[in-house]
């Protein structure tokens, strides 16, 4: 039996990319030139990978119909997983003792109250990150935005002005930092010319690790 492909997105791209979206779907990125024998034969080749992904999305759906927030839910932040806490003492979400404490006036929409808390939390961490970096060796940049960008953890403008998406804040500090140095790098090399990821590298030495942890996430 086939693997059902939702979409294929044709771009002059030279590879065929596979990706599973957050609503379990099969979409295949391919060149202008690709024909769906040579698409058909890469799903089918990569059949086991795409199942375990699509087992893996299925089960976050299931468990997040199953449980709203509440006392104990798991959240993850910068890479660990914390319990959730209601609280009717507290006016703001916030990181204490291993748990995260969330007052019950945001559950009327809790989704929107983490995400901004998320959000509040990649800025503050990254522009601490950033700022280290960039005195450290030198880089220069225009600014630093945090947007809900998924499909890029972050970007460099032409005019050396920094993106960051806040799902940053849910891995751990040594990917946020490869992220960050990922950037700062593209202020001074547009493309990922060698002499970019020599540049990387001459920062972080193992950003090949890093960059591997991050795409578990």
């Amino acid at each position: 039996m086939k693997i059902p492909i939702s979409r294929i997105i044709r771009s002059r791209r030279h590879t065929i990319a596979l990706i599973i979206t957050r609503d379990a779907r099969l979409v295949v990125r391919a060149p202008l030139q690709a024909t769906m024998t040579e698409i058909e034969a890469l799903v089918e080749h990569k059949r086991s990978w795409i199942t375990k992904k699509l087992q893996q999305v299925q089960q976050r759906q299931d468990v997040h119909r199953m449980n709203p927030f509440k006392d104990g839910e798991l959240f993850r932040y910068k890479g660990k997983q914390y319990p959730l806490t209601i609280t009717s003492s507290e006016r703001s979400i916030h990181l204490n003792d291993n748990h995260i404490l969330f007052p019950e006036r945001y559950l009327a929409n809790p989704e929107r109250a983490m995400i901004y808390w998320y959000a509040h939390e990649t800025l503050r961490t990254i522009s601490e990150r950033v700022r280290h970096y960039a005195e450290t060796y030198g880089f220069r940049h225009t600014g630093i935005t945090v947007t809900g960008a998924r499909t890029r953890w972050g970007s460099c403008s032409p005019a050396n002005r920094l993106c960051f998406s806040w799902r940053l804040i849910l891995t751990p500090e040594t990917v946020i930092d490869y992220v960050v140095v990922h950037e700062l790098c593209h202020t001074v090399e547009k493309n990922h010319s060698q002499r970019f990821w020599n540049k990387v590298a001459s920062i972080l030495p193992d950003y090949k690790e890093r960059k591997r942890i991050l795409k578990e996430y």
